[in-house]
C-alpha cells in the first residue's frame, strides 16, 4: 500500500539553510529555525508565517559574510509544553525566548561557551535542556530561564531528548 504525503514549499520563507522545524503539542503552529538569523512561526493549517523573530537577512548577506561572527545562525527551536512561548539555541551560545502573546524576547547570553546545537523540553513543562558543541548539557527551569544544573559529556552534543516517563535524558554526540 502506497502512502501520498503532499509537501508544501512556504513562501515567503527562510533566505537559507532551515536547521529545525517543531509543532506545538497541538499541532495547530510549527515554529522553523534557520542559519538567516531568523525564527519564523507558522500556522499549519493556512501554511502562512504568523511571526518572524530575529533579524533575517538575505542569501546575499551570508555570501558577503566576512567571518567575523556577525551572522547569528539558529541550530534549534522548540514551543515550550504550554505552547506561549519560542525558545530557540544560537550560533553565539546564547538562548533566545520569544514570549507569543506580545513578541517580546529574553535573550541569556554565554548559556553555553560555543553553538547552541539542540532543545528538549521536559514533559512536565517546568524544565527544557539545552546542549552544544561545547559538551555541555544544561537543565533550565521555565518560565524563569535560570540554570538547574550541568552534564559535561566532554564532546559536542548534536541532539537530546527526554523519555517519556521522564526519568532519562538521551544524547548523541560526535
Amino acid at each position: 500500500r502506497t502512502s501520498t504525503h503532499a509537501v508544501t514549499t512556504l513562501s515567503p520563507g527562510h533566505a537559507f539553510m532551515v536547521s529545525t522545524v517543531a509543532f506545538d503539542s497541538a499541532g495547530e503552529r510549527f515554529v522553523s529555525a534557520s542559519w538567516d538569523q531568523s525564527v519564523r512561526l507558522w500556522d499549519s493549517h493556512t501554511r502562512r508565517q504568523i511571526r518572524c523573530f530575529g533579524d533575517p537577512i538575505e542569501l546575499l548577506d551570508l555570501l558577503e559574510d566576512d567571518g567575523d561572527g556577525n551572522i547569528l545562525m539558529f541550530h534549534c527551536a522548540e514551543f515550550s509544553m504550554t505552547g506561549d512561548k519560542v525558545i530557540a539555541g544560537a550560533q553565539d551560545g546564547a538562548l533566545h525566548c520569544w514570549d507569543l502573546s506580545d513578541g517580546r524576547e529574553d535573550r541569556l547570553e554565554r548559556a553555553h561557551d560555543s553553538p547552541i546545537l539542540a532543545l528538549a523540553m521536559h514533559p512536565h513543562g517546568q524544565q527544557f535542556a539545552s546542549a552544544g558543541r561545547d559538551g555541555l548539557v544544561v537543565m533550565w527551569s521555565m518560565p524563569e530561564i535560570r540554570r538547574l544544573y550541568r552534564f559535561n559529556l566532554s564532546q559536542a552534543v548534536h541532539r537530546i531528548r527526554f523519555s517519556p516517563d521522564v526519568r532519562l535524558l538521551a544524547a548523541t554526540w560526535d
